[in-house]
């Protein structure tokens, strides 16, 4: 069974790699899609995790305040 996240990252390789052949798309854009892979994946679940949890301390400490 394949998790959510391999498939989303299957489908994101997918749209990248159709958008990188389309030359036309390629000038009309300046979208920037990055190599993706499970290892950059994780670490960006990873940081904006961490980056929710100081978020949810401060909106605590901020209500607490109020």
């Amino acid at each position: 069974m394949r998790t959510r996240w391999s498939l989303l990252l299957t489908d994101y390789v997918a749209i990248r790699e159709a958008v990188l052949a389309s030359p036309r798309l390629m000038a009309q854009t300046d979208i920037q899609l990055f190599e993706l892979n499970q290892r950059t994946r994780s670490q960006w679940f990873s940081r904006r995790q961490k980056d929710r949890g100081g978020l949810s301390c401060c909106r605590e400490l901020a209500s607490s305040l109020l």
